[in-house]
């Protein structure tokens, strides 16, 4: 009984870390199109402005074991992490892998694909807003030695007038047991192969567009 105790206490803890992450975020606005809005609005630009945080996310195995100490702890034994984290981004932007663009090219996908509103570079009925509010790498569960893509994507839709006229966010993060169907690599692989990085972005990137899509309708 005590080691099954032991071994699903870091589970517990990464758990109760992203609880915590998820309550300091705060509540999403959300606006949804009425009815009139949604047959009025028949053109959506997709903004080249898509913007995205100065840091990367980064939670690597063995860092489970510093949220044993809280939060607070956590970050005060997260200077590998950290290290890894601004070694990843280096890499990223040196292999010419932009977050911002991937994003991007997917909600331009879902939007094409899932909703019944015409894509156009100019002139649109309504213009839409994308910010990457955290991106990056986490292990899944507190023993993995792999890594799975994180991102959270929020949406503004703004018309001629200058109005909000719908908003939404929607993430991809580690839920207990769960991996939201995302690959999974550990960070030799990631750093080896970096087209493995644009693939797992790509993956989080077009779950969390489709979602937002359905919004729309």
């Amino acid at each position: 009984m005590k080691s099954r105790v032991i071994k699903t206490l870091p589970n517990i803890f990464i758990s109760i870390f992203l609880s915590i992450t998820l309550l300091l975020t705060g509540c999403a606005t959300t606006i949804q199109m009425t009815p009139a809005e949604k047959q009025e609005i028949k053109t959506i630009k997709v903004s080249n402005n898509v913007s995205v945080p100065k840091d990367m996310s980064y939670m690597g195995p063995g860092m489970t074991y510093g949220l044993m100490f809280g939060v607070v702890g956590a970050l005060a034994v997260g200077g590998k992490e950290t290290s890894d984290a601004d070694k990843m981004k280096a890499y990223v932007l040196q292999k010419k892998i932009f977050i911002q663009k991937i994003v991007k090219e997917q909600m331009i996908k879902a939007l094409k694909s899932g909703t019944h509103y015409k894509l156009v570079s100019k002139n649109p009925d309504a213009t839409m807003y994308l910010t990457i509010k955290s991106y990056g790498f986490s292990i899944p569960h507190g023993f993995s030695t792999e890594l799975m893509p994180v991102l959270e994507v929020q949406g503004k839709l703004i018309d001629k007038q200058n109005k909000i006229i719908w908003e939404d966010q929607d993430r991809v993060i580690p839920l207990p047991f769960d991996t939201q169907g995302m690959p999974l690599h550990t960070w030799q692989q990631l750093v080896k192969a970096p087209e493995l990085i644009r693939q797992s972005w790509t993956k989080a990137a077009e779950k969390v567009s489709v979602s937002l899509a359905e919004t729309l309708e």
